[in-house]
């Protein structure tokens, strides 16, 4: 929102920012052997604060100073922290402290809690939204995102952090190059269940708010209120799968997501274009418009909800494929190949958007009751055929 209502970038624009930072994954691969002399707990805290520094550039940098070029570095910058920290150790860290038991509602739980406090942050944002995103706007989210970064680095420390050295296999004496090539040879993570976690990269909108405001001239504010929704579907969500993870297993909680989001996929062609420009109030707003809000919010509610189910049961698929010897290895390839996958789907979808849906506009059937775009062609028809084929893998 930021991007696309003060900074004024076109959708290709923000789905390079969106799809290029993951790139820098591949990072992690150069400090892998480092980071088990480090420790993954310092390493944790010491991106923490890099990320914190950044921030506060971001709050005081004058906004006629936010070129594409500086936030693109900006965003960078944080991102490469995020990616040596969390991004490389938070996985392993995690596999060493729970068990097959209680994985999932272990994840479920830690999950709900970060959920439900973005939530709540969502909400005290779409109150102060209006029609469109303010400067003033994001430096108060800025604020928050510094407040975060604080408690962050204070819990970093308080995570423990087992010893890698000594595991079997003799793998603790191999250099950094051998030790990634045998992983990548063998480990069982790295085949079906990666197959599974690119295609669901692949049935994802990720422009889905840049969609709404420049296609369909949704307002800001039922932007933020969607996005609010689905954040309280996926709440809700974790509270439920993961204790269904644990008692029945990934493969039929998976098959039943994937067909609950299948056949919730028509509710999209229900969505139709705002007036341009026009001010919106919740108090004066026409049958369209309605049914629009009512169906932004059960889509955003319902795929909250089987998107925070389909992230315990990949992330139980996951954990149980990762051999502890080789986790930091197995998981951080894993880690790069998703962000590959989410960075190429990213900037499809930009170009997509910009350059095939955009100028072809929306057209409306059925009486006016169903709108279609080529947005919705893929989410409507695309989509539903990566998740059948990911059905099928998983059976």
């Amino acid at each position: 929102l930021y991007a696309s209502d003060v900074l004024g970038f076109e959708p290709t624009r923000i789905a390079a920012i969106i799809g290029v930072i993951p790139l820098v994954a591949f990072l992690r691969f150069f400090i892998l052997d480092w980071v088990r002399k480090f420790g993954r707990g310092r390493l944790l805290a010491a991106t923490a604060i890099a990320r914190l520094i950044v921030l506060v550039v971001m709050v005081v940098l004058p906004i006629e100073w936010m070129s594409f070029g500086v936030l693109l570095t900006l965003l960078l910058i944080f991102t490469v922290a995020q990616q040596f920290g969390t991004g490389t150790v938070w996985g392993s860290l995690m596999r060493d402290i729970t068990t097959d038991r209680d994985r999932g509602q272990f994840f479920a739980r830690m999950r709900f809690s970060f959920t439900a406090v973005n939530a709540v942050t969502l909400f005290i944002f779409s109150l102060v939204i209006t029609s469109e995103m303010t400067p003033g706007t994001y430096k108060a989210l800025l604020l928050l995102a510094i407040v975060g970064q604080i408690n962050t680095l204070i819990w970093a420390s308080k995570i423990p952090d087992k010893s890698d050295t000594g595991t079997s296999s003799g793998r603790s004496s191999l250099g950094g190059y051998k030790r990634f090539i045998i992983t990548l040879r063998t480990s069982p993570l790295l085949r079906l269940p990666l197959v599974i976690s690119i295609l669901i990269q692949f049935s994802l909108m990720p422009l889905m708010a840049v969609y709404l405001r420049t296609m369909l001239d949704v307002p800001a504010q039922l932007v933020s209120f969607y996005l609010l929704s689905s954040t309280l579907g996926a709440a809700i969500g974790f509270l439920i799968w993961g204790r269904i993870a644990d008692t029945l297993g990934f493969r039929p909680m998976l098959s039943g997501l994937l067909v609950m989001s299948v056949a919730i996929a028509p509710v999209y062609l229900l969505l139709s274009p705002f007036d341009p420009g026009q001010p919106f109030s919740f108090t004066d707003i026409d049958l369209t418009q309605a049914v629009t809000a009512i169906a932004l919010h059960t889509i955003g509610f319902i795929i909250g909800g089987l998107t925070s189910g389909t992230a315990i049961a990949t992330t139980t698929i996951e954990q149980h494929h990762v051999r502890r010897r080789d986790a930091l290895e197995s998981l951080n390839i894993y880690g790069v190949v998703i962000g590959l996958a989410a960075s190429g789907i990213t900037l499809f979808s930009g170009f997509y958007l910009e350059a095939f849906a955009l100028p072809r506009g929306v057209t409306e059937f059925g009486n006016s009751i169903f709108y279609f775009d080529w947005v919705k062609a893929w989410l409507v028809i695309v989509v539903p055929i990566f998740q059948l084929l990911i059905l099928a893998l998983v059976h």
